[in-house]
């Protein structure tokens, strides 16, 4: 089961209305059985997801044909992973031929149609246990309307402003509490993924696009200044953030 009671947010993207509607009885299915809340969009073209996502949509998993014309599924897992990198992107085609560029790509998922409602409970069941090992972390934040559970996946960076601190959030909403970043950073030590790279700017390593002593961008394309006197500590607490991952890392200079 989710925790937190969470809606469940999914995308089906399919030129071919016949698979795409069957694809969306297997999931709608699969979270009634379950007793789970879902919020579904669909979309037959690639490109209207991508503009959707690339401007504010959120979902935790998106269901995309790999043999779409125009931009295929591949390309548009692409371009997700701009903006959503923690977005869970299941590819199915009729053939395993876009199978490694779909890996390469950082799909979480690829199935061989005509998909059955098996092959959907599986991807489902998978998407489940990374939302919850990604929501174990989260925040309680207190504003004037009432308490906020954040999850820590869900926000990019933190950033102060005089007495306040702005979380900056993945679906581009921005919540402002009365607090120091400096008792942030103590609060959410535990978590080896915030990193101080600024006086004023505690970031999400998840969502860094880019490192460096002197700069980072962020999977949004904003970039900020590392500041010469958290360079040091900034690069410490990256490699420890890195080092918890089950990544790769190639030095191509």
């Amino acid at each position: 089961m989710m925790i937190l009671g969470d809606t469940v947010r999914v995308a089906i993207c399919d030129t071919d209305l016949r698979i795409r509607a069957l694809v969306e009885e297997f999931v709608v299915s699969d979270m009634k059985k379950n007793n789970e809340e879902l919020f579904l969009d669909k979309y037959d073209s690639a490109i209207a997801l991508s503009d959707d996502i690339s401007d504010k949509a959120d979902f935790d998993v998106c269901f995309i044909h790999a043999e779409m014309t125009g931009l295929n599924g591949v390309e548009t897992t692409k371009e997700i992973k701009k903006f959503r990198p923690d977005c869970m992107v299941v590819i199915y085609a009729t053939t395993d031929k876009y199978s490694i560029a779909a890996w390469n790509a950082d799909a979480f998922f690829y199935l061989l149609m005509p998909p059955t409602g098996t092959d959907v409970e599986k991807v489902l069941e998978r998407v489940r246990q990374r939302i919850n090992s990604l929501d174990r972390e989260y925040i309680r934040l207190k504003l004037k309307d009432g308490w906020y559970h954040i999850p820590y996946r869900n926000i990019l960076y933190i950033e102060s402003e005089a007495h306040k601190a702005n979380f900056v959030l993945t679906d581009n909403e921005t919540l402002t509490v009365y607090a120091k970043l400096d008792s942030l950073e103590e609060y959410l030590s535990d978590s080896k993924r915030f990193i101080r790279i600024h006086k004023s700017v505690l970031m999400n390593g998840m969502y860094i696009k880019k490192f460096s002593t002197v700069e980072v961008i962020c999977s949004n394309g904003e970039e900020f200044r590392v500041s010469r006197n958290a360079a040091d500590n900034a690069k410490a607490q990256y490699d420890r953030y890195v080092e918890g991952l089950n990544v790769k890392s190639i030095d191509l200079r």
